[in-house]
């Protein structure tokens, strides 16, 4: 079974989440958390929102430009089998 947008999502946060974590621990960077209020806490969680929502759309306007393209694309003739591994793959 393939994965789904959302899933898709999901996994390209968690190596984002990986990998910022090394960076920081590489570099020695910490967590201001002694100068944080409450307003500080919402903008990161926001900004989080922000991104998970980003990501997932993008995913969605290149699936339905691949839908377009498909349709207005007669320049070849396709079988059965082309159309469902290309549906298999978006």
């Amino acid at each position: 079974k393939l994965l789904n947008n959302v899933e898709i999502t999901q996994i390209q946060l968690f190596f984002a989440l990986i990998f910022i974590l090394i960076a920081s621990v590489l570099t020695q960077e910490g967590l201001p958390i002694n100068n944080w209020s409450g307003s500080v806490f919402l903008i990161v969680l926001l900004s989080g929102l922000a991104n998970v929502l980003m990501i997932f759309f993008i995913l969605r306007i290149f699936k339905f430009y691949y839908l377009i393209l498909n349709v207005f694309d007669w320049s070849e003739v396709r079988s059965a089998k082309h159309e469902a591994g290309s549906n298999l793959i978006f």
